[in-house]
């Protein structure tokens, strides 16, 4: 399939000015003022161009907990929010905030993560349940990500309706560093035994 790049547009305000829908048979070749920053935590119905040289944008990167997505269409990416890890007790870590861990990506990985103990050491009781992204009508929000040789263009549907999870590089520096709940306890029991 071919896709078909119209004439050269360009805008006063960082892309704002383009007229384009991820899912339009051509998208606008794009002029240096129309370049976004990359953004992190994309959230609502927003467009963005990033450079085609842009490495957060070659790998679709979020801070969301997002997974590829069937769209039926090779040219448009899509990936849709996986919600968020939550305690079922609600418990308040010691720095004043709630739990929010990010899900893993593959499923089998996910259904394992739930049900499991808290990971704040203060909880009592409390198990990691999903709460669900349902920020686009009902449905998960979306990111559509769409390759030309001029530019990435990007495109969320939706509003996020829960917290951002934790960072991707926090979770996992602490599998990294064996900071996990079951490994504190085997500390503690081992430094009991060891007095």
């Amino acid at each position: 399939m071919v896709i078909v790049q119209s004439n050269v547009i360009s805008s006063n305000g960082v892309g704002a000015g383009l007229d384009w829908d991820i899912n339009d048979p051509s998208v606008p070749i794009v002029t240096e003022a129309d370049f976004d920053d990359y953004g992190e935590w994309s959230d609502g119905h927003c467009r963005s161009i990033y450079r085609p040289t842009s490495e957060e944008a070659k790998r679709h990167s979020s801070g969301w907990a997002m997974r590829n997505t069937n769209n039926h269409n090779v040219n448009i990416l899509k990936k849709s929010c996986l919600g968020v890890l939550v305690c079922t007790a609600g418990c308040i870590l010691p720095n004043g905030e709630k739990i929010h861990l990010r899900p893993a990506i593959c499923d089998k990985a996910r259904r394992k993560q739930q049900g499991k103990a808290c990971p704040n050491r203060l909880c009592i009781g409390g198990i990691l349940e999903i709460q669900p992204c349902r920020g686009h009508c009902g449905y998960p929000v979306t990111h559509f990500w769409r390759h030309t040789p001029h530019a990435i263009f990007f495109q969320a549907k939706g509003i996020h309706d829960h917290p951002r999870p934790e960072a991707k590089s926090s979770g996992e520096t602490r599998r990294v560093l064996g900071l996990g709940r079951r490994e504190r306890v085997l500390r503690s029991v081992q430094s009991k035994m060891n007095k």
